[in-house]
């Protein structure tokens, strides 16, 4: 993650993925090519040399009223467990995610910060 550069950065066996920007606009809206510039100008001047055009890719992505993930357990139905929501960290945050729901599955007690990402906080 370079925040300096509001960039995040992932290496996969395949390459990399580089993510920056948010569009906000209809689904069916084309992605702003000035973003596509933007990312490929970061990634140069940290020194990542393209072999080949990258993929790009642009599409809808949910997000939660309060930019938090939805954790836990519903109330009324507490045999249903749910992660989601995680906007734009979801590999950031897949392995603390699993960690937790493992514990909520095996019947251990949440953590009391777990509150906080209920899902039901948008009932309030």
């Amino acid at each position: 993650m370079f925040e300096d550069r509001a960039l995040v950065v992932a290496r996969f066996s395949g390459g990399l993925r580089a993510s920056s920007h948010v569009e906000f606009g209809a689904p069916s809206a084309p992605p702003d090519p000035r973003k596509w510039r933007r990312i490929e100008a970061q990634l140069q001047a940290l020194g990542v040399v393209f072999a080949e055009t990258p993929d790009r890719w642009c599409g809808p992505r949910p997000t939660l009223a309060d930019y938090l993930p939805a954790i836990g357990r519903l109330q009324a139905h507490p045999a249903i467990h749910y992660a989601f929501g995680h906007q734009h960290l979801g590999l950031t945050l897949a392995a603390f995610t699993a960690e937790t729901m493992e514990g909520l599955a095996l019947g251990r007690p949440a953590p009391e910060w777990l509150d906080a990402l209920r899902i039901e906080r948008f009932a309030r």
